[in-house]
């Protein structure tokens, strides 16, 4: 029955169902909405590539003309499966309702405590995203209706079938121990060697994406958002190996809200301040998360710096790599930055650049800039959490902060006064005073030991543990990780999943249903940021062999937007040279270290000046001219 006990039922109820094809079609009407007049026009024979955030939007323009055209209703709706082309175990619902509901749906799970529940806003105009489907399965699901009193209009059942997933993201989950209804019922897992998925307390897949990535993958970001790695687009880094520059802002339907450009190395951590993302990034060539930056998410560009060494001192600056963040929060003005290598959690006041507390052992910090930063136990305890993983932080009330901390529990490489190496990793459970300066240990609980990428989750009300190993400090070929949900007192095992695959992070998958039903604006600027152009070239290049390059050796060409973007086996090629009449540029790819499988690496073309240039290839010290050129030409409206 509905809520109020009062409902209409629809019998026979039937679909319509789009495929990729019908998508595409649609699609093609809307393309020309994205032309920029900027100052100079890119204009090729290589294939043009739209960037994801323009086919997002465009996307929601097909949809839009569907719903204006009043053709599907909740009798007979339009099933879209994989709407966005990012995950097969996603689908968008259109139809239109001669009055405003709400719509809801619930997807039926396998076994009790499964089923996936979402919630659209009122509106005549129904965009339903729908998310926990089961893979290469026949789902079933109850929609329904909901008036403005909250009183169930109409309700109807519905089948959405959906293909399986790559072999990759099948069969991780080795084994299930499950004892009782989960107070966590949907976990995302960001896996190190295999695309994110999402588990179910039986270990079911209920979600994945299928864009390619790199071993970043997913940074969580607010309101059902995350920043996505594009493996696509890479340059060439400083340690000789690609390094990506493109990140999607996306949703888990798989839109692309903006994209940004970033010719600077991006750490695995991220947070989120309204208009402003906090990112960890290297200071300089050779190093690697000593600098915050503050990036304006409107712009794309640069709003603040602030380099690790100015606020913690240059004690144990001894190579590159010395920071080693494991997680970074941004919480009422503060930045809480975890610094594994240094067993510490530090506060960071980001608008002043200065330390409000740290939480550590008083051996790591003495002497330093930091000694007097130290937080203080009231109750004589001391700080003997070692090397901490990313926490779970609460702000109550009174402005004191609770902090769940999952330790490693090893001495580690820069090793506390008196720290040991333990059988067991642990969670801390902290509180702490800012004003007065102290921490109060509240209780620790024993888990699974683990080597790193590790994190925990805590629900006060039902008090429960979701410790999360990314990977064991025991391993087998069976498992390698795991997910475990803790009774919060004893942290006696209630829930249990067995992977055996190593993955870098995992949260509660939220996604926000309501958001997601609102179509995208229409923005000719969700591209941000910009890359280094090539450098310019003044020498004379040899002349080019007569055969033709193997596709094989320098092969999916392409332009998209303003980059022009190719794919090769790392150490095949040495350079790419766009030669004109008038200037001529060249990249650099001799200093890569050699691989096997060929990568997509762009260069940028919005900075060159106007010419038409000529491409050619170095492979082997013998030049190759491709047959297609490309022109850079004054806009239209500066003629």
């Amino acid at each position: 029955m509905g809520i109020f006990g009062r409902r209409i039922d629809i019998k026979d109820a039937t679909k319509t169902t789009y495929s990729d094809e019908d998508l595409r079609k649609l699609d093609l009407n809307y393309r020309n909405e994205f032309q920029i007049d900027r100052e100079k026009r890119i204009y090729t024979p290589f294939r043009k590539e739209m960037p994801r955030a323009w086919q997002s939007q465009i996307r929601d323009m097909a949809f839009e003309k569907i719903l204006d055209d009043h053709i599907f209703s909740f009798r007979h709706l339009l099933v879209i499966p994989n709407p966005y082309g990012a995950s097969v175990q996603t689908a968008m619902l259109l139809f239109n309702t001669p009055k405003e509901y709400r719509v809801r749906y619930r997807i039926l799970g396998k076994s009790e405590g499964t089923d996936f529940v979402g919630e659209t806003c009122m509106t005549t105009r129904h965009r339903v995203p729908v998310l926990g489907l089961y893979k290469g399965y026949t789902n079933r699901l109850i929609l329904e209706l909901i008036d403005g009193d909250g009183e169930v209009y109409q309700r109807r059942d519905l089948r959405i079938y959906t293909r399986d997933i790559p072999l990759g993201q099948q069969n991780i989950v080795t084994k299930v121990e499950h004892s009782d209804a989960s107070c966590f019922p949907f976990i995302l897992v960001n896996g190190l060697r295999f695309k994110p998925v999402v588990f179910d307390q039986n270990g079911e897949v209920r979600y994945s994406l299928q864009i390619k990535t790199d071993q970043t993958g997913m940074i969580p970001l607010e309101n059902g958002r995350f920043l996505y790695v594009d493996a696509t687009v890479n340059r060439v880094g400083s340690n000789r190996q690609k390094r990506a520059c493109q990140y999607h802002e996306m949703d888990y339907m798989g839109r692309v809200y903006q994209t940004y450009l970033l010719d600077y190395p991006i750490g695995r951590y991220a947070a989120q301040k309204e208009d402003s993302l906090f990112l960890l990034t290297s200071s300089a060539e050779g190093y690697a998360d000593d600098c915050i930056i503050e990036l304006d998410r409107s712009s794309g560009e640069i709003r603040k710096k602030c380099m690790l060494e100015a606020l913690i001192g240059d004690k144990y600056k001894t190579n590159g790599n010395w920071i080693v963040a494991s997680g970074m929060r941004y919480v009422q003005g503060q930045l809480i930055l975890t610094m594994r290598r240094y067993h510490t959690v530090i506060s960071i006041d980001w608008e002043k650049q200065s330390v409000n507390w740290v939480l550590a052992p008083e051996s790591i910090w003495r002497e330093t800039v930091l000694e007097d930063k130290l937080l203080v136990s009231d109750s004589q305890d001391c700080m003997d959490g070692y090397m901490p993983e990313s926490p779970d932080i609460y702000v109550q009330e009174d402005g004191h902060l609770r902090i769940r901390l999952y330790c490693i529990q090893n001495k580690g490489n820069v090793p506390a006064e008196g720290a040991v190496s333990d059988d067991d990793s642990r969670i801390d459970f902290y509180e702490i005073d800012p004003e007065k300066h102290t921490f109060h240990k509240r209780r620790s609980v024993a888990v699974v030991k683990s080597q790193r990428d590790a994190g925990c989750v805590y629900r006060d009300q039902e008090d429960r543990i979701l410790s999360l190993s990314g990977m064991l400090m025991r391993r087998t070929e069976n498992l390698r990780a795991c997910i475990e949900e803790l009774d919060g007192q004893t942290g006696r095992m209630i829930n249990r999943l067995r992977l055996c695959k190593r993955y870098r992070s995992a949260w509660i998958f939220t996604p926000d249903i309501e958001a997601y039903s609102i179509p995208l604006k229409h923005d000719l600027n969700a591209i941000k940021g910009s890359l280094e152009p090539p450098e310019r070239y003044t020498g004379q290049l040899p002349e080019p062999v007569p055969e033709k390059l193997k596709k094989k050796i320098f092969g999916n060409i392409r332009v998209s937007d303003t980059l022009f973007l190719f794919a090769f086996a790392a150490g095949s090629v040495s350079r790419v040279y766009l030669i004109g009449e008038k200037h001529s540029y060249v990249q650099e790819f001799s200093n890569l270290a050699s691989k096997r499988r060929k990568e997509s690496f762009c260069m940028t073309l919005d900075q060159l000046e106007l010419d038409e240039y000529q491409v050619y290839v170095e492979v082997d010290n013998q030049i190759y001219h491709l047959k297609n050129e490309i022109r850079v030409e004054r806009s239209q409206k500066e003629k």
